[in-house]
């Protein structure tokens, strides 16, 4: 069996499984679709099993074929390592680095992403939401960060240290008037509190000295610029990042609330596989973000030391 034109032929398939189909990965990777279709079919015949199901209106993927797409994926990114070692041999830095960022921390951490893409002529920086630590534990990116109070408990994972993020809780004038002004967090009605919607489901709200609250809201979202808009129109009480608020409660759009009961800081990383070596343009993207987080002074956000 021919090697070299099986991983030639195992790249295409993870294109056509990523793409979710021929037409879309013939676009991509500017083959004809009647060629592509015939080298997923040689390679089927050379394995002698059937990894994909399609006809002209249904396509999907085998349970082997899932399990091939997935040690094909590793091929992939095997090949792009070897790529990067040598640039990275080179001091040229380049190649591509995978970012997920919850939501509600993509004002934060986007202005500086595309800030560190800018530094570096041939970095591909990708960037994705919400994907979390499970999309690290199945290679679809480098990095996650992560915004939990306890890191993974996980030997496979290394935690890189990033900032932590002032949380304040936060209502509209009108609002806080209608709900009596209240002054302690016991005194707030669940159901006024609007909810974040995570990678592991609804966040409780965290206090100092008081309770912890679970939002019981009619919403709940993964957006953060819902929750700022549903904020500012009174639809409900949110706890939010003081960078993301800043402004609304500068032009008192907002106003805080329980100040003396603030939640302890969130600290953010950003985690990586440990079984994977981080390559050095993936090093200077965590340096990267660090150092424009420092510069763009943000207001509630502490850098903290690599």
């Amino acid at each position: 069996m021919d090697l070299t034109e099986n991983l030639s032929d195992l790249y295409l398939l993870t294109r056509v499984i990523e793409a979710g189909g021929f037409a879309a990965a013939a676009r991509q990777t500017g083959m004809t679709r009647s060629l592509l279709s015939r080298r997923i079919v040689g390679l089927e015949q050379r394995l002698g099993a059937q990894l994909l199901l399609r006809n002209a209106r249904h396509f999907a993927v085998t349970p082997l074929g899932d399990e091939v797409y997935r040690h094909a994926l590793i091929m992939c990114e095997a090949a792009e390592a070897a790529i990067r070692a040598v640039q990275d041999a080179g001091g040229n830095l380049g190649g591509r680095v995978r970012v997920d960022i919850p939501d509600l921390m993509g004002h934060l951490l986007s202005q500086a992403l595309v800030a560190a893409a800018g530094q570096h002529e041939h970095l591909q920086l990708s960037l994705s939401m919400n994907g979390g630590v499970e999309a690290l534990l199945a290679q679809r990116v480098d990095l996650a960060l992560c915004m939990d109070e306890k890191l993974p408990d996980r030997s496979d994972i290394v935690a890189h240290r990033l900032c932590h993020v002032r949380l304040v809780t936060v209502a509209s004038p009108q609002l806080f008037r209608q709900l009596g002004s209240p002054t302690h967090p016991d005194q707030l009605d669940e159901r006024h509190c609007l909810g974040y919607l995570g990678q592991d489901g609804q966040r409780p709200w965290m206090f100092r000295g008081a309770r912890t609250r679970k939002p019981a809201s009619l919403l709940s979202t993964g957006h953060l610029s819902t929750l700022l808009v549903a904020a500012r129109e009174g639809a409900g009480v949110a706890q939010l990042p003081l960078h993301a608020c800043a402004d609304d409660l500068d032009a008192q759009r907002l106003q805080p609330l329980f100040q003396p009961y603030e939640p302890d800081p969130m600290h953010l990383h950003l985690l990586s596989l440990s079984g994977l070596a981080l390559t050095a343009t993936t090093r200077s993207v965590i340096r990267s973000v660090r150092d424009q987080l420092l510069l763009a002074r943000l207001p509630g956000v502490v850098v903290d030391k690599g």
